[in-house]
């Protein structure tokens, strides 16, 4: 339908006698819930890629726009990201859904669903044989929800072949829910569960159900807590899959421990393209192992290996040449050992300290006019004097403080001193203190060099 047209039917809805494309429908509910009409939406409700993202809509204007979809026939990809249409919307457009049969892909992600609107998206889920890909990333979700997707992912007729629920608050209950719809789901094949809540044990649960899968090709659970047991699970499920072709497993708390039974798993593994573990615990003379797993598997397919600012000593370097030619393995990692420590030993000490991250983070709280407490104080909504290291994270992302995101994972770690995931104000108080402690020390051997004539 062209502009001009539609202009008419909006002005003068009247005239038409037929609402097949649904403009008249969603006119009326529009008026019928008091909002204004989106423009965009009445001169694109026939394309076939519909995108409304950061509209501001809310639960109303989510019911009125809920109205047409019922009978549109043209929509395949509706893309809803960031409207805040909370459960309340979410459950108008997953009643109108159900008698859709032409959307394929479905984007709801940061709308603050919550455990209604993820109960609705489920039921939707139950009865709709159309929508293979839903992205859920960022709706406070929480572990009672787990339930609900193991429900939907299990269920015989199931066509959802893509699942996003990163950014969730998802833990350890719902990791056993997971595991068992990975165990018994054929169907899906790309699987986000990144940045949520689950710790050790629902780690190795999530592991486990990779082990025993059979569909997935895409696994990204990033920025969880797995830890040396998790990592070890891991390993294991590595080396008897033989679907998964990329897995995203960066910032997991991954130890050095894990490493032999990762290689062990890549040594195994011909199918995995892509592995990441970057930003993990791994120490320079260990990461070889990683590599020899890789060259022992001559029916290795492994086109990257990630290890993100994870140093390498030099013999790492030139298995990493070898594979490379031999193979085309690309190989990302954070320098050869050996070149830091010389570059390190010829650089100021000062200049050393200054490009720590903790040092960034004082200096900037300092020209701000704050005290470093009173920013922890302002990222604690909740004032339980904690904070999780995502709403750090967050925190700091919304500052003018200069670091990086290497630099800002290192500050994490540092001041989550016992690897719960939470940083409370003691932590805060510890990781100042050894930072006093550290310029001392800085200051002494600036001292000590200048005293030797250096």
């Amino acid at each position: 339908m062209s502009h001009i047209s539609s202009v008419i039917e909006y002005v003068y809805p009247e005239k038409y006698d037929h609402d097949i494309t649904g403009h008249r429908r969603y006119i009326q509910a529009c008026q019928e819930f008091g909002v204004q009409p989106i423009r965009y939406f009445l001169e694109h409700m026939q394309d076939d890629s519909l995108s409304l993202k950061y509209q501001g809509l809310g639960p109303d204007a989510m019911k009125a726009l809920a109205a047409p979809l019922e009978i549109n026939t043209t929509i395949e990809f509706l893309d809803l990201e960031g409207n805040w249409i909370m459960g309340e919307g979410a459950c108008y457009l997953c009643r109108v859904l159900k008698e859709n049969v032409f959307v394929s892909h479905l984007n709801l992600s940061d709308n603050r669903l919550g455990y209604n609107g993820a109960a609705a998206v489920c039921q939707l889920l139950m009865v709709n044989k159309t929508i293979e890909k839903l992205n859920l990333s960022g709706n406070n979700i929480g572990d009672q929800a787990g339930e609900l997707f193991h429900s939907v992912l299990t269920k015989s007729n199931s066509t959802l072949r893509s699942l996003n629920l990163s950014h969730n608050r998802l833990e350890d209950g719902a990791a056993l829910w997971l595991k068992n719809a990975m165990i018994e789901n054929e169907t899906l094949e790309h699987l986000d569960i990144s940045w949520n809540h689950f710790q050790n044990k629902g780690c190795v649960l999530i592991a486990q159900g990779l082990k025993e899968n059979v569909g997935l090709k895409e696994l990204a659970v990033a920025m969880n807590g797995f830890g040396a047991e998790g990592g070890k699970t891991l390993g294991d499920a590595l080396k008897v899959n033989r679907t998964l072709q990329k897995l995203d497993a960066s910032y997991c708390r991954l130890p050095t421990e894990c490493i032999g039974s990762i290689a062990h798993g890549l040594m195994h593994n011909d199918h995995l393209k892509i592995i990441d573990l970057s930003y993990n615990c791994f120490r320079a003379e260990e990461t070889l192992e990683l590599l020899k797993g890789i060259e022992k598997n001559e029916a290795s397919q492994l086109s990257l290996l990630h290890l993100g600012n994870t140093q390498v000593e030099a013999k790492f370097k030139d298995l990493q040449d070898k594979l490379r030619k031999e193979r085309r393995l690309e190989v990302i990692h954070g320098g050869i050992l050996d070149d830091y420590r010389m570059e390190i030993t010829e650089m100021d000490p000062m200049e050393i300290f200054r490009r720590d991250p903790f040092t960034k983070l004082k200096e900037w709280v300092a020209k701000a006019g704050y005290r470093l407490i009173d920013l922890l104080r302002h990222f604690d909504k909740d004032q339980s004097m904690t904070i999780s290291t995502e709403e750090f994270r967050r925190g700091i992302a919304s500052t003018a403080i200069s670091i990086t995101e290497e630099q800002l994972q290192i500050l994490i770690d540092r001041l989550d001193n016992d690897g719960d995931g939470e940083i409370d104000f003691s932590e805060l108080v510890e990781g100042d203190r050894q930072h006093r402690k550290a310029k001392r020390d800085v200051l002494a051997e600036m001292e000590r060099r200048a005293s030797q004539g250096k």
